[in-house]
């Protein structure tokens, strides 16, 4: 913690065996502590004007006789909190905790909120500790935060890389900073519906998410929280399709992906369509051949040898 200058206090206050896990990951002008906890603690210590200190929670939190306080305030596990660069940390954190410390260089992060298009966020943020995210807007910072998570536990020396780090952080920041500003937004009770281009790049992340789960339309308008009408016109716009055309057509690339890589003898065509929520072979085969120009067959045999 100090070698991202927030030195602090940490009180264990249950007593027993007590473990820490901290791991610094660097981004590009962004540092990264993923901090794991198996008892609660008490964290005090003073912030630096020039850092701004985002924290969230990576899961649900357990439930224990000590809740996730800041200042004396329950915070919700949806919460990104630590904002006010003008307090101290004075943190109480749950038993089995895990959590991410993004930390900022105030005026990269400004800038970069502003080339952005984001209204100005230093003012709304002096006071304001804490704010709440939109469920589907925290699924997917944790879903990138894992996957950064998971990259730097794996292949650590990836992060030496200035191109590597700047990929994460190209793909974080923009995320972190569209959360704070909804969150503004629906504090001061001015909820707006997201732009028909939000509600595309949020189906699009479920989708990547979860590549073979069958959805309904329906279904898909009660996760992005839009009505059918903005979200079939937001995909019309915007890549000139609906969103179920949509979803079928990743899943044929994804399907395409599978041949490719499959051993011809060692996969059927059946399968791996079926893998993907294609249940119909023949619809299968026409959509397939209709987009690649190729039957799904042809595209397994012509698999390039290893």
């Amino acid at each position: 913690m100090h070698r991202i200058g927030v030195p602090q206090d940490v009180l264990q206050l249950r007593p027993g065996a007590f473990r820490a896990d901290l791991m610094l990951i660097p981004l590009d002008q962004l540092q990264l502590v993923r901090i794991r906890l198996n008892q609660p603690v008490l964290a005090i210590g003073a912030k630096s004007d020039s850092t701004v200190l985002l924290s969230l929670s990576l899961a649900p939190i357990a439930a224990g006789a000590v809740g996730l306080q800041s200042h004396g305030t329950p915070l919700a596990e949806d919460a990104i909190y630590g904002l006010d660069s003008g307090r101290d940390i004075h943190l109480v954190t749950p038993d089995r905790y895990g959590l991410v410390l993004m930390g900022f260089n105030r005026q990269v992060l400004f800038d970069r909120a502003e080339a952005l298009g984001c209204p100005e966020l230093e003012g709304p943020l002096r006071g304001q500790n804490w704010l709440r995210i939109e469920p589907g807007r925290l699924q997917e910072l944790r879903q990138l935060l894992a996957g950064i998570i998971a990259r730097a536990e794996g292949q650590p020396a990836a992060f030496e890389q200035l191109t590597e780090r700047r990929r994460w952080s190209g793909d974080l920041v923009p995320l972190v900073l569209e959360a704070l500003v909804d969150g503004m937004e629906r504090r001061q009770g001015r909820l707006r519906e997201p732009s028909r281009i939000e509600l595309v790049k949020l189906t699009e992340a479920w989708a990547r998410a979860h590549p073979h789960t069958p959805i309904t339309l329906e279904d898909l308008c009660r996760l992005v929280h839009a009505s059918r009408r903005s979200l079939m016109r937001g995909f019309q716009e915007h890549l000139g399709m609906g969103p179920m055309a949509y979803l079928k057509l990743q899943r044929l690339h994804g399907v395409r992906r599978q041949l490719q890589s499959a051993e011809p003898g060692r996969a059927t065509v059946v399968e791996l369509a079926a893998a993907w929520g294609f249940s119909n072979a023949g619809h299968f085969a026409h959509d397939y051949r209709h987009h690649f120009g190729e039957a799904p067959n042809q595209t397994l045999r012509q698999r390039p040898p290893a």
